[in-house]
């Protein structure tokens, strides 16, 4: 990429406090800014300006479409489910993922070494964990002439553990999960590079080794659901809905209805527990010290999990699909988990050498296989995107935005923008300062208006914020970025967005609202276009022209996102503008404004 050093860029440190005063030049459209006098040197004028009604150009395109596909690795989240959304199409989402051995001492050992409990005139012994194997699940000794503690295998299970409003679709409809086992390694975190089309075939044992049906917040007892919410009613009240857990059951009964699977169920942490096959959990119990010695040792024992998802065969909603949190932490608890009961064994010792078993007592002890920065993750997304979303059409009036490397937006700067850019002048030249007035953009803005109403949102809610791309020298969509030199140290700066008193972004695809004459909300995306660089550096780039330059617009973090929003394009060649429709005023378009410079 090109650096461009601002010792060539501004001329002077006059030019610089013309800069300095962009915020007061151009504060208002209807009112535009005129500084004389005192300010400036007599003969010397600023006036601001206000410029818009550029309608941008924009179509629809698939991130997918032709063998196209986008890098999934490295999730943070694990999407999982299939969802027939009614606008954009099906959707299905599954994951893969290997696991750590988590703390190498497995157990909290309180080991009592030769310690007596009198008891009357009988003397009772535990055993001694001599022998004990600290880094193995399976401590039984076999030794029947010895009453050692004995060791018990209750299960291993799968848990995956979600936030309660974490999902997106119908919450009520079912969904079968079903666990593969992988028969190949994933290979190295950050080394193997994965996509939402990874092809599985071959790469899992086929036979399931764990199978559940759920949907979100299925966990909470059916005793205590608030049959005036969960039914119709559901979307009642849309903002507790995705604020409030307790909104989703009957908070009255709590403390009336004695039921203990409620327990902890008020939290905005969920879990879908699914219990995994009797015969591998036994593989697993049996593990050595050697297999259990390293999470590369580990994975050589077990590749890994496969979880998908299909809409369950009686079920006739429309599916969901639920955002899973992967990586471990204080409160995260995707992991699988081995439940080992340990039954201690109190004794004495009869005249003729032999023992006695007087009492005994059990503990449950977890152990947890986790997931970490070391481990391969990946989401596995497929689309079938609805016949009316039309891909690659100029004059479509409405913009489909998906997540999971779904649709996105395709935009390219109007072509009287750029006329008009070249127009204005070379601020490295000094010609136009003597010819003509100079005129310097000081904010570009990109405003998209959402086409969906108060109902849609609510039902489905859109995107908080939106990113905007362009393509490397690899076709691959990255951040805009471009490089400059400042004191001969090369900085990188985004071509969108800029940074308020306090140190926030601002502007980069940030959602905002306002209120119609209706009074209803309508939604807004807003992208600002740093000024230096719309002045400076549009002028010296070398090669495609700005014309042909792409940029693209997606749901932020889109590889873990399956929120979705429509916009209204910016379309001059569509039935609804030739028609006058109510909406032509809602297209997208790029408002300018800049600053016009006489210098005496």
């Amino acid at each position: 990429m090109k650096n461009y050093s601002l010792n060539k860029i501004f001329l002077s440190a006059g030019q610089l406090f013309m800069i300095g005063l962009l915020s007061l030049t151009v504060s208002c459209k209807d009112e535009p800014a005129r500084i004389t006098g005192d300010v400036l040197p007599e003969g010397e004028m600023i006036k601001g300006h206000y410029y818009d009604g550029h309608i941008l150009n924009t179509q629809n395109i698939s991130r997918t479409k032709d063998g196209g596909n986008v890098r999934t690795d490295d999730a943070t989240y694990g999407i999982i489910g299939t969802f027939e959304d009614p606008v954009f199409g099906p959707t299905k989402a599954d994951f893969v993922t290997d696991f750590s051995i988590g703390r190498r001492v497995f157990f909290d050992i309180d080991s009592i070494y030769g310690l007596s409990l009198t008891t009357g005139n009988d003397t009772v012994y535990k055993n001694d964990d001599k022998g004990f194997q600290y880094y193995q699940f399976d401590n039984n000794n076999g030794d029947p002439r010895f009453p050692y503690d004995e060791w018990i295998l209750d299960s291993l299970v799968l848990n995956m553990q979600y936030q309660f409003n974490n999902w997106y679709g119908d919450m009520l409809s079912e969904q079968n999960i079903k666990v593969y086992e992988l028969t190949t390694p994933l290979g190295l975190a950050g080394v193997d590079q994965y996509y939402n089309d990874h092809e599985m075939k071959g790469l899992y044992n086929p036979i399931a080794i764990g199978e559940a049906v759920v949907h979100p917040n299925n966990e909470v007892p059916d005793s205590l659901k608030n049959a005036d919410v969960w039914g119709d009613g559901l979307w009642d009240n849309p903002v507790d809905l995705w604020s409030d857990p307790s909104y989703l059951w009957d908070v009255a009964k709590v403390d009336t209805v004695m039921d203990n699977s409620f327990n902890g169920h008020t939290t905005q942490i969920k879990n879908w527990s699914i219990k995994l096959d009797e015969d591998r959990a036994r593989e697993f119990f049996e593990l050595d010290e050697n297999t259990l010695s390293s999470t590369a040792a580990f994975k050589s024992f077990f590749n890994g999990l496969y979880i998908t998802a299909d809409i369950a065969s009686n079920e006739t909603g429309t599916g969901s699909l639920t955002k899973i949190n992967l990586l471990s932490g204080d409160n995260v608890a995707t992991n699988l988990s081995m439940h080992i009961s340990r039954k201690y064994k109190y004794w004495k010792k009869q005249e003729d050498n032999t023992y006695e078993i007087i009492d005994s007592t059990v503990k449950q002890i977890p152990y947890s296989f986790p997931i970490n920065l070391e481990n391969v993750r990946f989401n596995r997304y497929s689309h079938d995107l609805n016949d009316a979303i039309k891909l690659d059409d100029p004059s479509t009036d409405k913009l489909y935005i998906q997540g999971m490397a779904g649709s996105y937006m395709r935009l390219q700067l109007p072509e009287e923008v750029l006329t008009w850019v070249d127009s204005i002048g070379n601020p490295a030249q000094a010609e136009p300062f003597n010819a003509i007035d100079y005129h310097m953009v000081s904010n570009v803005e990109f405003y998209m208006e959402a086409a969906m109403d108060s109902a849609d949102v609510a039902r489905y809610p859109i995107p908080g914020r939106l990113t905007i791309k362009w393509p490397n020298d690899k076709g691959e969509l990255v951040d805009p970025i471009y490089q400059i030199v400042v004191n001969g140290n090369e900085v990188s700066v985004p071509v969108f967005g800029t940074t308020d008193s306090q140190g926030n972004s601002v502007g980069s695809g940030e959602r905002v609202s306002r209120l119609n004459e209706n009074g209803d909300i309508e939604y807004l995306y807003r992208f600002i276009m740093r000024a230096d660089y719309f002045n400076y550096i549009m002028r010296y780039e070398d090669g495609a022209g700005l014309d042909e330059k792409e940029f693209f617009i997606g749901p932020e973090n889109t590889t873990a996102n399956f929120q979705r929003v429509i916009l209204y394009s910016g379309s001059e060649d569509n039935e609804q503008v030739s028609k006058g429709g109510e909406n032509v005023d809602k297209r997208m378009k790029m408002n300018v404004k800049y600053y016009q410079y006489r210098p005496r």
